[in-house]
């Protein structure tokens, strides 16, 4: 699963042309840059209205230029969205089987440290019997991992005496 590390270059590598110009054409158009020459282009737009005597050809040239953009960046948009949504579910996927790797090493750990903290209360255990009872040899062959055969013999040579 190497391409759990590095999905957004993956993404990159398989987007088409198309997708890669239009994403860039909306980083652009979406910097803050690019309203202050929208701005500007008002202001110089409206100083030139005296100029034309504020003619019909005058309003037509924002109108018509503002109409442009709007109806370019309807399309602009409505893609870039798509394609978000598409970064947006491969991004999700990668976050899902991070998770499920990182439940599946938590699991791994707490299963070890079971197995440990068993094997230590095995060991407390045989030698609280050892202490106990210190001439009857009850587990010298006892194994760390076998308790419930150790607690069986604790078990019938307290009951045989």
């Amino acid at each position: 699963m190497s391409w759990l590390v590095n999905w957004h270059v993956r993404h990159r590598e398989e987007s088409s042309l198309s997708d890669r110009v239009a994403d860039k054409v909306a980083a652009v158009a979406c910097d803050f840059r690019a309203f202050l020459v929208a701005v500007q282009l008002v202001i110089v737009w409206a100083l030139l209205g005296p100029r034309y005597d504020y003619s019909d050809t005058w309003q037509l040239v924002i109108n018509t230029g503002t109409t442009i953009v709007t109806f370019l960046m309807a399309f602009l948009i409505g893609s870039n969205q798509l394609r978000q949504a598409a970064r947006d579910r491969v991004h999700a996927q990668h976050d899902y089987e991070v998770n499920l790797l990182a439940k599946q090493e938590i699991e791994d750990l707490q299963r070890s440290l079971s197995r440990i903290e068993n094997e230590k209360l095995d060991r407390i255990l045989v030698k609280l019997i050892a202490m106990e009872k210190p001439d009857q040899a009850i587990v010298p062959q006892y194994k760390a991992g076998g308790i419930a055969d150790l607690l069986q013999k604790v078990k019938d040579r307290l009951l045989n005496g």
